[in-house]
C-alpha cells in the first residue's frame, strides 16, 4: 500500500486514462497511487462509451494507477473510491449515495462518474489498472440542462465554486483509507457502508447487460461487489452491466 499519493496536473488532455495508458504500453514506470489530474479533458469517457469532458478549471478530472487485480478484483475497486467520494461530499454538507457499479448520485442527479479499465505493456501484459474519476464541482445549471440526463455539481448544490486542485487535495487521503481497508478486508470489509449508501435495494430495477435487459429486485451485493437480482424466485449473479432505473 502506497503512503502517499504522486499527484501529477496537467493543463489539457483529450482523456487522463487513456494518457496513463499510453505511457505504460510505452514502458513508462509507474508508482502505485500515481494520480494524473486534467485541468481540462476533451474527450474522456465514461460507461458505454459516454463522453466526459471539463472544461478548464471547472470540474475535477483525474485518473489513478493501480496495481494489477484479479478480474474478480476489479469489480469492486471503483467502487471503493466510490466511497470516498460519498465522504468528500459529505464534508460539503451534501448527502450522495452510490449506484453499483460506478456513479455517485445526489438526489437521483449524477455527481461523479468512475471508470476502471486494465492496461497492458509494450509485450502486450498486464500492467496494472487505471481508475478514472470525474467530479461535477463547477458545472453552471445551463451547463448541467444541456446535458440531457440529471446532473448536479458541487456549485449547484452549496453555492460555492471551490478550485478542483483544491478538492483533489482534500479527497486524496480518503481514497487512500479506502483502499488500504480494501486491500486488507476485499470488497467484504467495505460492503456494508456501501450498501448503507447504495440506491434501490430491495426495489425492481432493470439492468442492461451484453445480451440484453434484464428485470428483478435487487437484492444488494455479493463477497466481491457483483450485483444481486432476483427474478422468478432466483438470485442471480450480476458483474458487469448498467443500472439502469428503478422499476
Amino acid at each position: 500500500m502506497v503512503a502517499s499519493a504522486s499527484v501529477e496536473w496537467v493543463d489539457s488532455l483529450p482523456s487522463t486514462n487513456a494518457e496513463l495508458a499510453r505511457r505504460v504500453a510505452r514502458g513508462e514506470a509507474l508508482a502505485v497511487g500515481h494520480v494524473l489530474a486534467a485541468r481540462e479533458q476533451t474527450a474522456g469517457r465514461g460507461r458505454l462509451e459516454r463522453i466526459w469532458t471539463s472544461g478548464a478549471g471547472s470540474d475535477l478530472t483525474f485518473s489513478l494507477f493501480w496495481s494489477s487485480e484479479p478480474p474478480i478484483r476489479m469489480v469492486s475497486l471503483p467502487m471503493t473510491l466510490a466511497l470516498g467520494v460519498v465522504e468528500l461530499l459529505a464534508g460539503f454538507g451534501i448527502e450522495a449515495h452510490t449506484k453499483w457499479p460506478n456513479d455517485v448520485l445526489v438526489d437521483g442527479s449524477k455527481i461523479c462518474g468512475l471508470l476502471a479499465e486494465c492496461v497492458a505493456d509494450a509485450a502486450g501484459d498486464p500492467a496494472g489498472v487505471v481508475v478514472g474519476v470525474g467530479l461535477n464541482i463547477n458545472m453552471s445549471a445551463a451547463e448541467a440542462a444541456a446535458i440531457g440526463r440529471p446532473v448536479t455539481s458541487i456549485q449547484l448544490l452549496t453555492a460555492t465554486e471551490p478550485s478542483p486542485a483544491a478538492v483533489l487535495e482534500r479527497l486524496i487521503p480518503l481514497l487512500w483509507r479506502r483502499l488500504a481497508q480494501w486491500q486488507r478486508g476485499g470488497f467484504e470489509a467495505l460492503r456494508p457502508e456501501w450498501e448503507r449508501h447504495a440506491v434501490w435495494r430491495d426495489h425492481p430495477v432493470e439492468v442492461q447487460t451484453e445480451t440484453g435487459p434484464l428485470c428483478g429486485i435487487l437484492r444488494g451485493y455479493g463477497s466481491s461487489g457483483q450485483l444481486l437480482l432476483e427474478s422468478d424466485g432466483r438470485v442471480e449473479e450480476i458483474w458487469s452491466a448498467e443500472l439502469l432505473r428503478p422499476l
